[in-house]
């Protein structure tokens, strides 16, 4: 684990196809996904997608600018009211255009939660 811009994370590069995901605690975010939803309503995100629930928790996509057709997406889970992790996903080049990243996005944050229920 080291400290990122939001709070504590790791991340997983291949410096050969490019893929890499990140999982981030947003230390910062008191206010669970409230706070997303209100950058959503006040126009911050072009792009904002509710997601079917993952392993129990709610979840949103989101960006500044809709980065999906590069094979990038951002998920967000709340798992308290006062407590939310960053999933990123990038696709390696040649998932670009053949897989969403939005969905890799999804299994990434779904395999951390899986995790630290296990260790709960």
């Amino acid at each position: 684990m080291e400290h990122v811009a939001l709070g504590t994370g790791c991340e997983w590069k291949n410096p050969d196809t490019r893929g890499y995901a990140q999982i981030v605690f947003a230390d910062d975010q008191q206010d669970g996904l409230s706070s997303e939803y209100q950058a959503h309503n006040d126009g911050k995100w072009e792009f904002f997608e509710e997601l079917p629930e993952i392993e129990g928790y709610p979840a949103i996509s989101r960006a500044g600018t809709d980065s999906r057709d590069v094979g990038n997406c951002n998920v967000i889970v709340g798992v308290a009211d006062d407590l939310v992790f960053e999933s990123i996903a990038q696709l390696s080049r040649a998932n670009i255009g053949q897989k969403d990243p939005c969905e890799m996005a999804a299994r990434v944050a779904a395999l951390a939660l899986r995790t630290m229920k296990a260790e709960a």
